[in-house]
């Protein structure tokens, strides 16, 4: 547990100092309460994950997401603000949740609103590959919400 702990700090600092020595963000950057709220939510994630608490994992995970976008859009100028991202984050949340909890259903959910979060997302034009079906994904994209309602009401 310990080695976790420590690795965890290495790895936040390394990040913390990346965007400083890039000159993404400035040290003053981290002194505001959307970025000690997005501390404090990375850090209860990740001894959640280390006590395998799925649904916790899952409630910091999404808290997480939420205040990095808000710390992102605030803070990083070239931080995407459409709301499909934040839809992104929260499947990724829901997909770490999986990881602890082992139920499929929320790895379904997790790789569902991931998808929905990319295929909604504008920027997806700019993806060599998926340029020429970005005008569909993004037309579509509710298709997955009705899919993923029907697996809710006809799942056994």
């Amino acid at each position: 547990m310990q080695k976790k702990i420590i690795g965890f700090i290495l790895v936040l600092a390394g990040v913390l100092l990346l965007l400083v020595q890039t000159g993404k963000a400035e040290m003053r950057d981290f002194v505001t309460w959307r970025f000690l709220g997005l501390l404090l939510c990375v850090f209860l994630l990740f001894f959640f994950f280390i006590k395998q608490q799925g649904h916790l994992v899952l409630l910091f995970g999404v808290g997480s997401a939420i205040f990095l976008f808000a710390w992102g859009k605030k803070y990083l100028d070239d931080w995407p603000t459409h709301w499909s991202i934040l839809i992104l984050m929260f499947g990724l949340s829901v997909i770490l949740s999986f990881f602890v909890s082992k139920q499929q259903m929320a790895l379904i959910v997790g790789i569902a609103l991931t998808l929905i979060g990319i295929f909604a997302w504008p920027g997806i034009r700019e993806i060599p590959g998926l340029a020429s079906i970005a005008d569909v994904l993004n037309t579509y994209w509710p298709a997955l919400i009705l899919g993923l309602g029907l697996l809710f009401l006809f799942k056994k």
